[in-house]
């Protein structure tokens, strides 16, 4: 009842301790959503609450949780500030009701994924605060379009959740590398396929520089150009699961649509492109460093770097595309010339594993909740309730 008076201020408190006594985990998957509409927050707080009802944990435990808990601290020590969440916003009718009761209650009914991955996912990603490795693994767990949907109401669209957003878009035009003279996109979208039943161009990725965006398993891209200025990409890759086999890896599978730039642009760059992935949205410049074309009788590579930017902050990165799932030693040579303008060397870039077995239909085995989820997720919606920073 403590945490759900921090949570929905006091109001409706009285319901939400009876709903949450009364229920079961699973009665509240499937009862929470069905709640009238002047107990939204009594919903909402019934909601949270499963973590405590399918806790196993005892005081020792929850001790030892405490005492390993820092997340939140070192996002407070970097000079963010610990704003609070607006609950109002989260379940507010024409704002992120719809996307919160989806991803807290897991109905299936609701678009939830019939678990509490997506509730899990959104604690976990609370305790990274942005640090990109914490994060890819936090989707690898839990990920789902139901998480995707609700990041993207809650940060993006409406804002609910209060989090630092850099908006300065213009690092990402500042000192391109040198880019390939008279590359013309259709040397990405003609030629051979790269994976059986796959049109012409189909690339995997091989190799990349950037390990925290460029080294996802079984990465293949397949560019069709829909203009005479656009280029359709589809992009194909796996996230690993911790602890898991790689047949229980998360697919992934979306579209891009690059921009086709002019030769000698002032910006240096030799396409564009804007969309979102894990439900933010990312603008990307790209630079074709240069590469092989098939024409040339040997094995064809191509070297893409790139500048991004999010909410986030920005990022950058390159990759080499090749025709066959590792790159060729063979073509090591070719490639470091390639590489060498641009201040880049081969050594610098780490192997994809593009050895993709046939994947199991296990998500993530049901995931429950447990009170280390509870305190993580009051300290987002109500920081320093639980925790100190200084």
């Amino acid at each position: 009842v403590a945490t759900m008076k921090l949570i929905v201020g006091g109001r409706n408190v009285g319901a939400a301790a009876r709903v949450a006594t009364a229920y079961t985990e699973g009665q509240l998957r499937m009862t929470a959503g069905l709640i009238a509409a002047n107990f939204m927050k009594a919903a909402y707080a019934a909601v949270l609450s499963t973590a405590l009802l399918s806790s196993t944990l005892q005081a020792p435990a929850l001790a030892a949780d405490i005492r390993t808990y820092d997340g939140f601290a070192e996002y407070a020590a970097d000079g963010n500030k610990m704003e609070e969440t607006d609950v109002n916003c989260l379940i507010g009718e024409t704002q992120c009701r719809a996307q919160t009761f989806a991803c807290f209650s897991g109905q299936e009914q609701l678009g939830g994924t019939g678990d509490l991955s997506c509730l899990k996912g959104v604690v976990c990603l609370g305790r990274c605060k942005g640090e990109q490795k914490c994060a890819t693994q936090c989707f690898a767990q839990y990920g789902s379009s139901t998480l995707d949907n609700w990041l993207s109401c809650a940060i993006e669209d409406q804002k609910c959740v209060k989090v630092p957003q850099d908006l300065d878009y213009s690092q990402i035009n500042k000192n391109p590398p040198p880019v390939m003279r008279n590359f013309k996109a259709e040397q990405l979208a003609a030629g051979p396929a790269a994976v059986e039943d796959r049109e012409a161009g189909s690339w995997y990725k091989v190799l990349g520089l950037n390990p925290k965006y460029d080294l996802y398993d079984c990465q293949v891209n397949t560019f069709r150009k829909t203009s005479a200025s656009s280029m359709q990409i589809d992009i194909e890759f796996r996230v690993p699961r911790p602890n898991a086999p790689p047949t229980a890896a998360w697919p992934n599978r979306f579209v891009e649509q690059l921009s086709i730039d002019d030769e000698g642009n002032a910006l240096g760059r030799s396409f564009h492109t804007e969309g979102k992935m894990f439900g933010l949205t990312f603008n990307e410049n790209w630079y074709i460093l240069g590469g092989r074309d098939a024409a040339d009788g040997v094995d064809p590579f191509w070297v893409a770097a790139y500048k991004g930017h999010t909410l986030q902050g920005n990022y950058e990165g390159a990759f080499v595309f090749a025709k066959q799932p590792s790159f060729p030693e063979s073509s090591r040579e070719a490639l470091a010339k390639v590489l060498t303008p641009a201040g880049l060397s081969v050594d610098e870039f780490f192997p994809i594993n593009n050895v993709c077995p046939d994947l199991g239909s296990g998500r993530n085995g049901g995931a429950g909740a447990s009170f280390r989820d509870v305190l993580d997720l009051v300290e987002w919606v109500r920081p320093g309730t639980i925790f100190k920073y200084d």
